[in-house]
């Protein structure tokens, strides 16, 4: 039985790697040229502005065609800002995410993660609109893999990490209410400012991080682990 339960802390190797992937994929954008690396914001960063429903039609003229107007709505989340962006993000999927994948398995953390970027991206649009400043950054995402943990026991504490079965909280949960309270709010409020990260200001996407958030909560019950699904995390 001892061999069967998992260290608290242990980072499950699908959310290290993807944290090494969004590390090199920043710093291989740093050392581009700036206007390549501005090029590259451009081009895979979420400009909402670009699907007013006026410019439609001009999606078939983005660089790679259509694909490449679609792909932003996930490679948004592949880029940060700067190095600070980049830690404060990674530190929270390391936190949450390793939760996340501990219940739910590699593959179905991975695609929850691509589903609350989605989210987020779709939400930042629908309040963004007409916007010409690309959102970048894994803020959603990270956000919903937060709200997938708490909805997956997380707010229970230490015992909760060796389950191998998730247990789904319910939406009416107290604690979950006051977490989710507290963290729409706080973006509400984050949305009225301007923020400093590393020394720049910059627009925080509090729209992708209720958006992600949102997503997570809701969505996870359809990724969680249950007794008898294959795959197991190991």
């Amino acid at each position: 039985m001892r061999g069967d339960r998992q260290p608290v802390f242990q980072v499950p190797k699908v959310v290290s790697v993807l944290a090494v992937f969004l590390a090199v994929i920043h710093i291989g954008r740093i050392l581009l040229p700036a206007d390549w690396s501005y090029g590259a914001i451009l081009l895979f960063g979420l400009v909402p502005g670009r699907y007013l429903p006026q410019f439609a039609w001009e999606i078939y003229d983005f660089p790679g065609g259509l694909l490449f107007a679609a792909a932003p709505f996930l490679t948004h989340a592949l880029l940060h800002a700067n190095f600070p962006h980049l830690l404060i993000n990674g530190a929270f999927l390391l936190a949450f995410g390793s939760a996340v994948a501990r219940q739910c398995g590699a593959a179905r953390f991975l695609l929850l993660s691509v589903c609350c970027a989605v989210g987020g991206a779709v939400f930042h649009l629908f309040f963004a609109q007409g916007s010409g400043v690309p959102m970048i950054g894994a803020s959603g995402a990270v956000s919903g893999l937060m709200a997938a943990a708490f909805r997956l026991g997380a707010l229970a504490g230490p015992a909760w990490q060796t389950l191998n079965v998730s247990i789904i909280v319910p939406l009416n949960d107290r604690r979950l209410l006051i977490v989710c309270a507290v963290w729409l709010g706080l973006n509400a409020v984050i949305g009225l400012f301007v923020g400093q990260i590393g020394g720049q200001t910059i627009q925080i996407a509090w729209q992708a991080h209720i958006g992600g958030f949102l997503t997570g909560l809701l969505m996870v019950p359809l990724f969680a682990r249950r007794r008898g699904w294959p795959g197991e995390w190991r």
